[in-house]
């Protein structure tokens, strides 16, 4: 699936806000993207990591160092799109 969207800004550090000037130019105005078997739907305004296969990577070592388990309770505070909730839970 292919989405293209242009978000309008006036921010100079190169950040925008969601109350931005958005503008889909090709496809459904948002692309999906898997991790380790969850498929997120990610919108032009979400933060979503943009390589995957390492951050896959990176979620196995905190699962192992955190010693996440069945038994585990897991807090995603301020989790934004919340993928490392999800993907640890």
């Amino acid at each position: 699936m292919v989405a293209i969207s242009v978000i309008y800004s006036k921010e100079i550090s190169g950040a925008y806000k969601e109350g931005d000037r958005f503008e889909n130019l090709y496809g459904p105005g948002f692309y999906e993207e898997s991790l380790l078997g969850i498929t997120f739907r990610v919108s032009p305004f979400a933060f979503f990591q943009v390589n995957t296969p390492v951050f896959e990577q990176m979620l196995g070592r905190i699962k192992d160092f955190a010693q996440i388990d069945q038994e585990t309770t897991l807090m995603d505070i301020c989790c934004g799109t919340g993928a490392i909730g999800l993907c640890l839970s």
